[in-house]
């Protein structure tokens, strides 16, 4: 199959470890295409993946962003660094919505079937505000993957919560961009990235947002596990 991978940072690989080298590693008999771009919110996507010149040819694509539309309030440096690289964000659920939609309607004629991801998580607290509020989005993104008959929804953040429950939790998150590109630029291969998170307390991502070689893992896992079951 031609499979597409569309979506933010966690798709890109950058910065952490990556879930989609794993799956082409583990997926030799399809062809995989990343299309992840660092940054990118619902609507900055929304507006890049119509510039795109896609093949008529595509089995299956997996759409997994909106957890910048959220992450942008973390910290007053992200608006400015977002405008500063034409991201605009969801100012609200309606606007996500909206564009998360158009997103689907668009892309719902370029595959046989389309997978959406919904983000997975701000910091691994799950009751901190922020993953509070990332769920109210969430809602609204399972809401509309129904609508479509070629669309389903792999929840692979209830994996992430199943696997944080019971552990000792930190609550650790990236307010800082520079601390991030920090991360970006010191942190070159996995044993780096997942000694970065161990020293944080965090089990599945190397800052609470973006997957450690274990968050990729189970990403990857629950991907290769939808594409077998085909």
């Amino acid at each position: 199959m031609r499979i597409l991978f569309i979506g933010d940072s966690i798709t890109e690989g950058i910065p952490g470890a990556s879930y989609f080298e794993i799956l082409k590693d583990r997926l030799i008999d399809h062809q995989l295409i990343n299309l992840g771009k660092g940054g990118d919110t619902v609507l900055s996507l929304n507006e890049r993946v119509k510039k795109i010149h896609l093949e008529a040819d595509i089995d299956l694509i997996f759409l997994f962003v909106g957890v910048n539309d959220i992450f942008v309030k973390v910290s007053k440096s992200y608006p400015i660094i977002k405008k500063v690289s034409k991201q605009p964000w969801a100012k609200n659920k309606e606007e996500f919505r909206y564009f998360f939609n158009n997103t689907l309607e668009y892309l719902s004629d370029k595959a046989n079937k389309i997978v959406v991801v919904p983000p997975l998580l701000i910091g691994e607290d799950i009751s901190n505000v922020w993953n509070v509020e990332l769920k109210s989005f969430i809602e609204e993104i399972r809401d509309i993957s129904k609508t479509f008959n070629n669309i389903e929804y792999l929840d692979i953040r209830e994996e992430f919560i199943n696997y944080l429950e019971g552990k000792s939790i930190s609550n650790y998150i990236p307010k800082s961009a520079t601390r991030v590109l920090m991360d970006v630029i010191t942190l070159k291969t996995t044993e780096k990235v997942d000694d970065k998170a161990s020293k944080r307390g965090l089990h599945l991502t190397l800052d609470g947002v973006h997957p450690n070689s274990c968050g990729a893992k189970l990403i990857a896992e629950c991907i290769e596990d939808f594409i077998k079951g085909m």
